[in-house]
């Protein structure tokens, strides 16, 4: 494999983590999965090379040992994003030896020219999670300048900002938005089929927007900060995930705040911070797209469906399901499989 990104060292000897990953099997379309043994830890680090020297990794795993991640190439300018989910790690650039806290729901950037390579450390026991996108400068923007014969003001900032990420990694403030992504991402049923591996693409490539337009707007001066702390954000994201995985059940303002133990101004701040919508939005929103597996996947009928996720109104369910995908539930349910 070409791209040389990344080194993993772990007690022993650093390989390169594209020759690494050429010896682990292929889940499907260029994806690699490494599943640790029990010798090293549990858990999975995960590749994807979508081309055009845009790669990503996904770490999950609790290790046995401390483990280094080396970013950088020896031929390449390349730009790193990074956000944790779980956990804490540092980054320091070779040549300066001062580290860098990263925390968990913060974008971080950085840019690895060649000859200045970086180091991630990980530390033992410890559950952790991270994304890990990389982006060779040259050769990922060469497409969109190539669009844009003259030269704009927008350009030409972004690209200043890149330069100030030498010799330094950008840590944001928090934000919630890529983590709602990257859960979306982790809690996807493998299928296998190309319709899926484009909408995981996508996914990640709007990853790489969010962290870019949080990047270009902190450095000039638009930075907004969010007023919850790091404890209710992770609130935030639990109950995110109660919704989600019961669609049923009721979710009324007070309940989930006697959930979270969140007031009701907090609760609303977190999902207008994290999906830029209301409480009661994300909750119709996440029975509709409940119902869209079930419709695709299932025999069960409309009404055992508008039942299932909550609805006691047939009509309503209809209304907002066309309003989403555009057909009602009947016409959905008969659609080809490839299409849905």
């Amino acid at each position: 494999m070409e791209n040389q990104l990344i080194t993993m060292s772990c007690n022993t000897q650093a390989s390169y983590l594209a020759d690494f990953i050429a010896e682990i099997p292929v889940l499907s379309h260029g994806i690699h999965q490494y599943n640790l043994s029990t010798n090293e830890g549990s858990g999975y680090v995960r590749f994807i090379d979508f081309g055009r020297g845009f790669t990503s990794i996904d770490l999950n795993f609790r290790l046995k040992d401390h483990l280094t991640l080396e970013l950088g190439n020896d031929m390449k300018d390349i730009l790193y994003f990074m956000y944790v989910t779980q956990g804490i790690c540092f980054y320091e650039f070779k040549n300066h030896h001062k580290s860098k806290r990263i925390e968990e729901y913060k974008s971080s950037s950085t840019r690895c020219e060649v000859g200045n390579e970086g180091e991630i450390s990980i530390s033992k026991d410890m559950h952790f999670i991270m994304n890990i996108i990389s982006l060779d400068k040259e050769l990922y923007f060469k497409r969109f300048i190539a669009r844009n014969n003259e030269s704009t003001n927008k350009y030409d900032k972004l690209f200043d900002s890149f330069k100030l990420l030498k010799n330094h990694i950008h840590v944001s403030s928090y934000s919630l938005k890529i983590a709602e992504q990257l859960r979306v991402i982790h809690n996807k049923t493998e299928t296998f089929e190309i319709v899926d591996s484009i909408r995981l693409e996508s996914r990640y490539y709007f990853i790489v927007a969010l962290h870019l337009d949080q990047l270009f707007g902190e450095i000039y001066g638009s930075k907004q900060d969010n007023k919850l702390n790091k404890t209710q954000l992770n609130k935030i994201c639990k109950v995110t995930e109660f919704i989600v995985d019961n669609p049923d059940h009721d979710h009324s303002i007070k309940k989930l705040c006697d959930h979270t133990g969140l007031s009701p101004a907090k609760l609303q701040e977190g999902f207008k911070c994290m999906h830029a919508t209301t409480v009661a939005d994300f909750v119709r929103n996440a029975r509709i797209e409940k119902a869209e597996i079930l419709l695709a996947n299932t025999d069960l009928n409309i009404s055992e469906v508008v039942y299932s996720i909550g609805f006691t109104s047939r009509s309503y369910f209809c209304k907002i399901f066309r309003q989403k995908y555009g057909c009602s539930p009947r016409e959905y349910k008969k659609r080809p499989s490839l299409l849905q």
